[in-house]
């Protein structure tokens, strides 16, 4: 037999799943709440602690660089990855080791307060700091890469870009590394210009090569907008070969001009002493050499004072005769001379 259908009992189901629908949605409402709080929680305490991160790495990076810990304080920088060429740490600390800036351990780090409008991957701190007697302050830029936060290295330390002016044809190095022809923005009277981007604020070494001058080296302070102009020497054996050349073209002259003395002069002697030589580029050209030579002379001659009768006369004085040299394939090759033989006359 089969049993009756119980049109109340199967109601009495119905509603008891309701009941347990309900109560299992409310579970769910509240765990979802409690993980809408949790989240809440951590992202108001991760920029808690994010902001206390930050303003420690301001703080301690502060600290390094008035003690000039420059070893550590690489280590907190951040550089673009476009052109790193002479960004690394070796050259950041030497180009700030030879700052003649003095350093002093005592120093004392004052308040840290984030100034401006920031955002997730980039903020600013006032620092204020006491250093040798003087209360001041430092602006430090922080930007977050990859999840850390580091110092804003770029604005801090570098250079966008540094020019630099030196010879023709020129070997350039810097921080002995060879400046090719990328560099190199254009060629204008025996001048090559180069533009070196990203490089740090500093002391740089410069070295120089090209033949026939001597070898170039030294340190230079890059300035912003403000070009390294470099001049380079001939090297000794070219200029003591300039001094000789220019003296015999000099006493080349004389000896012309004292063959061609006529008239009432009868010419006997003419003497050059206590020569001076100076020889350096020329002001025009600095491919040139300048030799100029100041000597002492004496200039003895006869004079016709009536029909046959001469009497000796003797003229004292100094003079000035220059010549200009180019250097060519080794050897020198004379462009020009001023040889001063009015006083022959």
């Amino acid at each position: 037999m089969y049993e009756e259908w119980n049109e109340d009992e199967d109601i009495f189901e119905k509603l008891e799943e309701e009941s347990k629908k309900t109560k299992i949605n409310g579970k769910k409402l509240i765990i979802a709440e409690f993980i809408g709080v949790f989240i809440l929680l951590c992202v108001v305490l991760g920029t808690y602690f994010g902001l206390n991160n930050t303003k420690r790495i301001a703080k301690e990076y502060m600290r390094d660089v008035l003690q000039g810990n420059w070893n550590e304080v690489y280590d907190y920088l951040y550089f673009k990855k476009d052109d790193n060429t002479f960004l690394n740490k070796q050259m950041f600390i030497s180009a700030q080791e030879l700052n003649d800036e003095a350093r002093t351990l005592q120093t004392r780090i004052g308040d840290v307060r984030e100034i401006g409008k920031g955002n997730n991957d980039y903020r600013q701190f006032e620092v204020s700091y006491r250093d040798r007697k003087e209360d001041k302050k430092m602006i430090v830029p922080m930007i977050r890469r990859n999840g850390e936060w580091y110092v804003d290295g770029n604005q801090q330390f570098v250079e966008e870009v540094v020019r630099l002016e030196v010879p023709k044809d020129t070997k350039v190095y810097l921080d002995k590394i060879p400046l090719d022809s990328s560099y190199q923005v254009k060629t204008e009277e025996n001048i090559d210009f180069y533009e070196i981007p990203n490089l740090f604020r500093g002391v740089h070494y410069i070295a120089l090569e090209k033949e026939n001058m001597e070898k170039y080296e030294d340190l230079v302070r890059f300035e912003k907008d403000k070009p390294v102009q470099v001049t380079m020497q001939y090297g000794k054996d070219v200029l003591e070969k300039a001094a000789q050349q220019a003296q015999g073209e000099i006493r080349k002259e004389y000896e012309k001009a004292t063959g061609n003395v006529t008239g009432d002069k009868e010419f006997r002697y003419l003497q050059l002493k206590n020569n001076q030589i100076k020889v350096k580029p020329s002001e025009e050209n600095a491919d040139l050499i300048e030799v100029t030579v100041e000597s002492e002379y004496e200039y003895q001659y006869k004079e016709k004072v009536f029909y046959f009768f001469h009497i000796n006369k003797t003229d004292r004085g100094k003079c000035t005769s220059k010549c200009v040299f180019s250097y060519q394939s080794g050897m020198l090759k004379l462009e020009n001379k001023e040889i001063n033989t009015s006083f022959l006359k």
